[in-house]
């Protein structure tokens, strides 16, 4: 069986911006590569990918991030409040020092409109 993989116009992970990026999630871990040529069994999503850590994302918060995303009049502006939204909740995941609890990613869709 094949992951998932997704071509989002912009990927957020861990408080970085990856532009035009392939990315997936495979177990624990996130990979994410530049787009450079089309990919068989690739999801385009138009708007942004933001990487999680699922044990603390909530209904909630999906629907803040989502009306951040498509209330935004221009990508630049929906990345810039949902990279905002996600510090400031602590939803990126934790870094991966060997003394620090390992989050689990989950792949968080935000199309635009």
């Amino acid at each position: 069986m094949s992951k998932l993989q997704y071509l989002a116009l912009g990927v957020l992970h861990r408080g970085r911006l990856y532009r035009n990026s392939i990315v997936s999630a495979d177990g624990g871990n996130v990979i994410i590569r530049p787009f450079d040529g089309e990919v068989p069994q690739t999801i385009f999503v138009s708007g942004v990918v933001a990487v999680c850590a699922s044990e603390r994302l909530t209904d909630a918060h999906r629907q803040a991030l989502t009306l951040r995303v498509q209330d935004a009049p221009l990508l630049d502006r929906a990345i810039m409040r949902v990279d905002r939204y996600l510090s400031a909740n602590s939803l990126y995941l934790s870094d991966s020092s060997p003394e620090a609890d390992v989050d689990t990613p989950v792949l968080l869709l935000l199309p635009r409109r």
